[in-house]
C-alpha cells in the first residue's frame, strides 16, 4: 500500500502563498509607480478571490491606468511565483504527515509550474519525506490531473494495481473522478478555494474536515485489507 498526496490546499493554504506573492508585488508597485501597497493588496484580494482571474496583473494595471507593459507585467508575475516570504504548514498537518512518514511510502503528485512547486516544498521542508516527488507538468501538456499519466506511472514503477493506491487531495473536480474509475482509494480533504463549494455527491470514497482524521482512516482501511485477506485465506 502506498499513499499519494496533493500539494496545495492539501498540505499546506495555498491562500497563503497567493498572499504572500501578492505582498511582494504590492511592495514592489509601492516603490516604481507610488501606488500604495494596501490599495493594491485590497484589489488583488477582492479580485483574486471573486474569480481567480489568470491576468489579474493586466486587470490591475488597466484599473489603476499604470500603463505596464508586457515585460513589466512578466516582472510582475515573477515577483508573485517566486516571492522571498516564508511557507509554512499547519502544526497538525505536519504532526499526521511526520506519523504517517514513519509507517508507509509517500509520494507527492503535483500540477503547476515545476518550479515554483519546487519552492513552495523547500519552503514547506517537506522534500524529506517523500520518496518521490512528482510534477505532472513534466510528464507533457496534458498530463496534470485529472489525467491518470503521472499515476499510471507509480502503479507501474512500484508494481502495485490501483487498488493498493490511496491518494489525498481537496479539488473536488479533478482530484478523484478517474481514479476512483481505477478502484484506488480516494480521500478528500475538504479545505482551501474550494472549502464552500457544493458538491450534491459524495465526490471520494472518504471526506474529512480535519486533516487529524487521516490517520484514522488511513487505520481503518488497513484494518479492511487485513479482513479481507484473512478471508481470502480461509476460502483458499
Amino acid at each position: 500500500m502506498i499513499i499519494a498526496f496533493d500539494l496545495d490546499d492539501t498540505l499546506y493554504d495555498e491562500i497563503d502563498f497567493v498572499y504572500n506573492g501578492f505582498n511582494s508585488v504590492a511592495r514592489y508597485l509601492e516603490k516604481k509607480s507610488n501606488l500604495k501597497k494596501k490599495i493594491t493588496l485590497k484589489f488583488l484580494k477582492k479580485n483574486f478571490l471573486k474569480n481567480r482571474n489568470q491576468k489579474l496583473f493586466n486587470l490591475l494595471s488597466k484599473n489603476f491606468d499604470l500603463k505596464l507593459s508586457i515585460s513589466q507585467i512578466k516582472k510582475l508575475v515573477n515577483l508573485y511565483r517566486y516571492n522571498s516570504y516564508s511557507l509554512k504548514m499547519k502544526k497538525e498537518r505536519s504532526l499526521v504527515l511526520n506519523k504517517i512518514f514513519k509507517q508507509k511510502k509517500l509520494y507527492l503528485v503535483t500540477d503547476g509550474n515545476p518550479k515554483v512547486q519546487q519552492l513552495k516544498i523547500k519552503k514547506l521542508k517537506i522534500k524529506e519525506y517523500f520518496k518521490k516527488i512528482y510534477y505532472t507538468f513534466l510528464f507533457g501538456g496534458k498530463a496534470h490531473k485529472p489525467s491518470l499519466k503521472t499515476f499510471n506511472y507509480i502503479i507501474k514503477r512500484e508494481k502495485i494495481d490501483y487498488s493498493k493506491l490511496i491518494y489525498i487531495g481537496d479539488n473536488p473536480f479533478k482530484d478523484f473522478k478517474n481514479l476512483n474509475k481505477k478502484g484506488a482509494i480516494t480521500i478528500r480533504f475538504i479545505n482551501g478555494y474550494y472549502r464552500n463549494t457544493l458538491i450534491k455527491r459524495k465526490i471520494a470514497k472518504y471526506e474529512i474536515n480535519n486533516f487529524r482524521d487521516l490517520i484514522k482512516i488511513l487505520k481503518n482501511i488497513e484494518q479492511k485489507k487485513l479482513i479481507s485477506k484473512k478471508i481470502q485465506n480461509n476460502l483458499f
